[in-house]
């Protein structure tokens, strides 16, 4: 049950979350507003200061979205041992361990609030970035356009060659795109479809997913398709053409970084039929972990602080702090470190992803008999 005391902490807690995430985002806005207020002006089209304030409340309001995958378990790290620390200044522990209560029982607030905010960063990374996702990649000079360059590919499946101008992540759609049908699985010889647009539409029923193309050339009449190419292309009423295809529009830009907006369905989907390099397959395999990883190395944060800050054997809060972020460094630089590794193929995924926890709560079981009692 939660007492009054617990109430008292786990709201200060939130309080101080929320304090040094709005500092960190006030002090991202100022820096990166500065660097780049020629851009807001060009989007905000000189129509006035008010009508550029608007543009960089929005774009920051957005970001913040972001920041918030990124920054949130750092933050919320550093609002625990804030929150802890005052209690240590202002002697408010002493009379509850006078009292009998254990200081683990005193801290159960912070895994409580801990819980709450992972789900809150689980909600945002799984419902709210993929939806403002292409918000979050255009210039700020351009926030109507959001078309990209595309990194050209081949399907893992059919192995057709897809590349374009540009891809519009609003419609989903390439712009001026050519498809090379390789030989002789889908054609008798190589034949290379250009077309005016290409949207893409998700697999409906039987039918696959795949991209519809909008004035090809050459016409369907005109290809040389094998009997696997007819199940693969297909022609529209309409004389377009209907490419059946796994590869959507996030996995043609910005490879080395796009997955970070999906959903974790999406992410799984994209492993399972990978496309690209060796080095973008493992990225997506470490992301994935990382997000699976991000709860347990919290809540390791959380029980490193309160034995560390609450230390029986110094009683100087200066040097309970210092000792304290030296320690978290390291088990957060051990798993910066990890992921670096895993994407870099010197150690297997699983290790580099979870090897830093292991190590992180082994020292939480060492140091608790550090703790104040």
């Amino acid at each position: 049950m939660f007492t009054t005391f617990d109430r008292h902490l786990f709201h200060r807690f939130l309080y101080a979350f929320a304090v040094l995430f709005i500092a960190s985002v006030g002090l991202y806005a100022v820096v990166d507003g500065f660097m780049n207020l020629d851009d807001f002006q060009k989007a905000a089209q000189d129509d006035g200061s008010l009508a550029l304030l608007l543009v960089m409340t929005r774009h920051y309001a957005v970001q913040s979205s972001m920041l918030l995958d990124l920054l949130g378990p750092t933050v919320a790290v550093l609002a625990v041992m804030a929150t802890l620390g005052l209690v240590m200044k202002h002697g408010e522990l002493h009379p509850l361990l006078a009292a009998g209560v254990p200081t683990y029982r005193v801290c159960m607030p912070f895994v409580g609030g801990m819980l709450a905010i992972n789900g809150l960063m689980i909600a945002n990374t799984e419902f709210i970035i993929p939806r403002i996702a292409n918000e979050l990649q255009v210039t700020k000079s351009d926030v109507k356009d959001d078309s990209q360059p595309v990194d050209s590919q081949y399907d893992p499946q059919t192995r057709i060659h897809i590349s374009a101008s540009a891809v519009r992540l609003s419609d989903r759609t390439l712009l001026h795109p050519d498809f090379l049908l390789p030989s002789p699985d889908i054609s008798a010889d190589p034949q290379m479809i250009s077309a005016e647009s290409a949207r893409h539409y998700g697999a409906r029923g039987r039918v696959p997913a795949g991209w519809l193309l909008k004035k090809p050339n050459p016409s369907f009449d005109s290809l040389r398709l094998s009997d696997t190419g007819h199940r693969i292309v297909l022609a529209d009423e309409s004389g377009d053409v209907f490419i059946a295809s796994s590869v959507s529009p996030a996995q043609l830009y910005n490879r080395g970084g796009s997955y970070r907006y999906l959903t974790t369905r999406d992410l799984l989907k994209r492993i399972q039929i990978p496309a690209g390099s060796g080095a973008s397959a493992r990225a997506l395999i470490m992301h994935l972990h990382s997000r699976l990883t991000r709860p347990v190395i919290t809540l390791i944060g959380v029980f490193l602080v309160v034995p560390l800050i609450a230390r029986r054997e110094k009683m100087s809060l200066v040097q309970n702090v210092a000792m304290c972020m030296f320690v978290l460094g390291l088990v957060y630089g051990m798993s910066l470190c990890g992921t670096m590794l895993g994407q870099a193929a010197i150690l297997k995924p699983e290790i580099a992803a979870w090897g830093p926890l292991l190590f992180g709560g082994a020292l939480c079981a060492w140091l608790t008999g550090c703790v104040r009692t």
